[in-house]
């Protein structure tokens, strides 16, 4: 059935309650063949991502530049998206500074070495074991901590429990 204009525009809360109705009624069914059509089609699916996001940029940037806040917003989030997953430090747009809550060289070479030795693990290149090298406990990788003794050589590794890893460092506090 056809409606007029001005008939869809005295009716329209009826015509917003249908179409949510009709939405949640084939949510399920709409979702199934969308997985479907993407798994088929992954080159298709690839190809009306770039058309629709080419086709929307400049309606996108036209509403950005009208609105300040949101322009601002968008700037901070795409600047942590495409510059700090890339593997740089986090900066702040600003200055264009790296940002630290520390000061000290010593710390900078202790999360360096943990970054390294969490990358390599991520990769493969080190092993978790399955025990812990003190108490000899069977653990899962995810309860192992690394304990370096000397955060310059950072694939030299202990691999405690974190019940040993905390008790080594409470002895080490005290021993200071």
């Amino acid at each position: 059935m056809i409606y007029s204009q001005q008939y869809y525009q005295e009716h329209k809360e009826y015509f917003k309650n249908k179409r949510k109705e009709r939405y949640l009624k084939h949510k399920e069914e709409e979702k199934k063949k969308a997985i479907q059509w993407n798994k088929q089609n992954p080159d298709k699916k690839k190809i009306h991502n770039n058309t629709y996001y080419l086709k929307h940029k400049k309606e996108r940037l036209l509403y950005l530049e009208n609105n300040p806040d949101k322009l601002k917003k968008w700037r901070k989030t795409y600047y942590l998206k495409h510059r700090v997953l890339k593997g740089r430090p986090k900066t702040n747009p600003k200055l264009r500074k790296p940002l630290r809550l520390w000061t000290c060289k010593t710390l900078d070479i202790q999360v360096n070495a943990r970054t390294l030795l969490l990358r390599a693990v991520r990769k493969n290149r080190i092993a978790k074991p399955l025990r812990c090298s003190e108490c000899g406990k069977k653990t899962t990788p995810r309860n192992l901590h690394g304990h370096h003794r000397d955060y310059t050589i950072w694939w030299a590794v202990e691999w405690l429990c974190s019940l040993c890893h905390k008790k080594r460092h409470i002895r080490r506090s005290n021993e200071l």
